[in-house]
C-alpha cells in the first residue's frame, strides 16, 4: 500500500491535483441464461449503498462509464449495498473515504467479467480498450457534466 500512498501524495502535490486511483478486478461472468446482463462487460463500483460511502463525484463516474460505453463495453454500476458496489468498510475503494479520508483522491472499482480475460486474444483486447477509455477520460473537459448516461445495475 505504500507505493499507493506515495503516489497519491506526489499527485496531490502539484496544484490543484486530485488523484484517480482505479481498483481493476475480475468478476464472474453473469450473462448465462439471463438476457437482463447479457451485455455486461464491467461493473463500476463507486460506494453505492444505504448509506452511501462514494469514493468519486457522480461526475467522475459518469465520464469514466462514458468513455468505457465509448470503447464498446457494456458497463454495468455496482447495485447500492450489491457485492459489486465498492462501498465495504475493508473494500480498498473505500480507503480515502473511510480509513484516511481525502477529498483530493477519488477512487472507483473497475470489475472486468471471466469473458473478456479467459484469453490472451480477449485479454489483449480487453487492454487496448481500457487504455483507449482511459485516455478519452483523462482528456476530456471534468469542468463539464457528461449528460444522461444509460446503465444497468447489478
Amino acid at each position: 500500500m505504500t507505493p499507493l500512498l506515495r503516489c497519491v501524495k506526489k499527485i496531490n502535490g502539484k496544484q490543484n491535483s486530485k488523484a484517480l486511483v482505479l481498483i481493476i478486478h475480475g468478476c464472474k461472468d453473469h450473462s448465462g441464461n439471463d438476457p437482463e446482463h447479457e451485455l455486461l462487460d464491467i461493473i463500476l463500483g463507486y460506494g453505492a449503498g444505504n448509506p452511501p460511502f462514494y469514493s468519486c463525484r457522480t461526475r467522475t463516474k459518469n465520464a469514466m462509464i462514458r468513455c468505457l460505453q465509448d470503447e464498446g463495453f457494456g458497463v454495468y454500476e455496482g447495485a447500492a449495498g450489491g457485492l459489486y458496489a465498492g462501498r465495504a468498510k475493508n473494500n480498498l475503494n473505500q480507503l480515502f473515504v473511510r480509513w484516511m479520508p481525502n477529498n483530493a483522491v477519488e477512487s472507483m472499482q473497475i470489475e472486468i467479467v471471466r469473458e473478456w480475460r479467459e484469453d490472451m486474444s480477449m485479454l489483449e483486447l480487453t487492454g487496448d480498450g481500457l487504455v483507449s477509455a482511459l485516455d478519452a477520460f483523462m482528456l476530456m473537459d471534468h469542468s463539464e457534466e457528461v449528460g444522461e448516461i444509460s446503465v444497468g445495475r447489478i
